[in-house]
């Protein structure tokens, strides 16, 4: 027969042991506790700088998409031109409009009455704001020459940069770069047809 005092030693360690596995528990749950708020503040700033960033993204994406689908044209009125805070032209990928339907576009930098640089995107019947960066913050678009040289005015004056006066002809590349305030240098980058001269002939007409 088990004594009275081994039953209470027994009876002692097994609540000793429920303390310890208690204990033991409390600091697990602490421990994922810890976890998951630190998981959630986490998943939270990622979201977050998803959010900020998407604007961004779509923009870079319209401004590549509607520069490489820019014509060469022959009519000086249709033709390319640009300087540092503007360009437009002819494009068969405009943001509204079927594919391969060509319209007049134009891209513009300007800043607003509150100082924000704002970068829009016009085609005919439409006027987008697109991206916008803080106050204080500079930007201008670059042309890549036919000799690759970085130019701001297209076309180059009096013939520069390899380009041919009068000739419709297109810049290979064209770069927005935009320096905010106290943030590292935001910088797109589009390639343009690889045919930049007009095609003479039905083609464009």
């Amino acid at each position: 027969m088990v004594s009275s005092v081994q039953c209470a030693r027994q009876r002692g360690m097994t609540l000793l042991e429920l303390l310890v596995a208690m204990t033991i528990l409390a600091m697990v749950g602490a421990l994922l506790m810890q976890g998951f708020g630190t998981a959630l503040g986490t998943y939270e700033r990622v979201q977050r700088r998803q959010s900020e960033g998407m604007p961004y993204e779509l923009g870079y994406r319209w401004f590549s998409e509607t520069l490489s689908g820019s014509q060469a044209e022959l009519d000086e009125p249709r033709q390319f031109r640009g300087d540092a805070q503007h360009l437009g032209g002819v494009t068969h990928r405009p943001l509204l409009g079927g594919g391969g339907q060509a319209s007049f576009f134009s891209w513009r930098l300007q800043h607003a009455e509150n100082g924000e640089l704002q970068l829009s995107y016009q085609q005919p019947g439409v006027d987008w704001l697109v991206a916008s960066w803080p106050p204080g913050s500079a930007a201008r678009f670059i042309y890549r020459a036919a000799n690759g040289a970085a130019v701001e005015q297209w076309p180059p004056p009096q013939g520069g940069g390899g380009a041919t006066p009068g000739s419709g002809q297109i810049p290979g590349a064209i770069l927005l770069e935009v320096t905010p305030v106290e943030s590292p240098p935001v910088r797109w980058y589009a390639s343009l047809p690889g045919r930049t001269f007009p095609r003479p002939d039905y083609r464009d007409f």
